[in-house]
């Protein structure tokens, strides 16, 4: 190798070296900092609302109390509570009582499936996950910390950053993949995110009023399914007023229904319509994949980054082709 082409690649190779090592600084604190893009994205619009009537820091600081006030705490909560009650549900006669019936089905024993085996597999793996639980206190500090102090400074230096990253867009139609960029984040986080969370809210009030046993499992299986248009909240309200109707809750399984219309025909049809960006909805198996894979890479937050990684591949490699 010549002289010349050493002193070429010695450049990149140290560029390549310190982004390596930047990895490794912050790849424990990634979610966080995503996390916080999306979160700061999410009440950008109020942001920008008050930074009209104050300071910058005091806008962004009442953004970021109520985010973690309104989102952060009852979701972590949420969690912890999901965790607690579906080791409870997997213990109990009810889905002891399904597993003896669904085994007893001759295509499931054809096919090899053992849900004995599967539901003692997931309630250890929920045993193992709320033990660690104290080990990862410390984590979670930190990157509750990292995630406040991100927001803020994207809050504020938002219009900036932004324009700052579209210099690194490799592309001549910058203005038009930005674009595309932004009407994606907003399908994905206010046609999907905010839906979700509106759907769990009510469903969980829903479910709690009726007296529905474990309402916060179902609650959050719609709120999951809330990001498949094609699925929606109707692939578990049916199953949980079916398992209503089998205990002879019979007032039960007829106010699961009602709920679930309501929640079929107006927030997952009316109120998403309104919510998305027209033109930019994201394609279902774009949205399936990115979910389990985000889920896979990310944790529970996987449900919207995932999402948006791959909507932001196939618009940047969307446009490469055209060019």
């Amino acid at each position: 190798m010549k002289r010349e082409d050493i002193k070429h690649w010695i450049p990149i190779v140290i560029i390549a070296l310190l982004i390596f090592v930047s990895y490794l600084i912050i790849k424990d604190y990634i979610v966080a900092l995503v996390a916080s893009a999306i979160l700061a994205f999410l009440v950008m619009p109020v942001y920008k609302w008050l930074n009209k009537k104050m300071p910058s820091w005091l806008a962004a600081s009442i953004c970021i109390a109520v985010v973690i006030l309104i989102i952060v705490i009852p979701v972590i909560m949420t969690v912890l509570l999901v965790m607690l009650e579906l080791s409870t549900y997997l213990s109990s006669d009810l889905i002891l009582q399904i597993i003896r019936k669904i085994s007893s089905i001759d295509l499931i024993n054809w096919a090899g499936f053992n849900l004995t085996t599967i539901r003692n597999e997931v309630a250890t793996i929920i045993v193992n996950y709320l033990g660690d639980l104290t080990a990862r206190i410390p984590h979670l500090i930190i990157s509750l910390l990292i995630l406040i102090i991100a927001m803020f400074y994207l809050l504020r230096d938002w219009d900036s950053i932004i324009k700052r990253m579209k210099k690194y867009i490799p592309s001549e139609n910058k203005e038009k993949v930005s674009k595309d960029i932004a009407q994606i984040t907003r399908s994905v986080v206010y046609g999907s995110l905010l839906i979700a969370l509106i759907q769990f809210v009510i469903s969980l009030v829903g479910f709690w009023l009726l007296g529905f046993q474990y309402s916060l499992i179902f609650a959050t299986l719609i709120a999951i399914f809330a990001f498949l248009p094609a699925l929606g909240p109707i692939i578990i309200w049916v199953p949980a007023a079916i398992i209503s109707f089998i205990q002879g809750e019979y007032f039960v399984a007829i106010g699961v229904v009602i709920l679930g219309l309501i929640l079929t025909l107006y927030t997952d049809t009316i109120l998403r319509a309104k919510l998305s960006v027209k033109g930019t909805q994201v394609h279902p198996v774009t949205m399936i994949v990115g979910i389990v894979g985000g889920i896979i890479l990310f944790g529970i937050l996987g449900f919207v980054i995932g999402p948006l990684i791959l909507s932001y591949t196939l618009t940047l490699l969307e446009d490469l082709i055209d060019n």
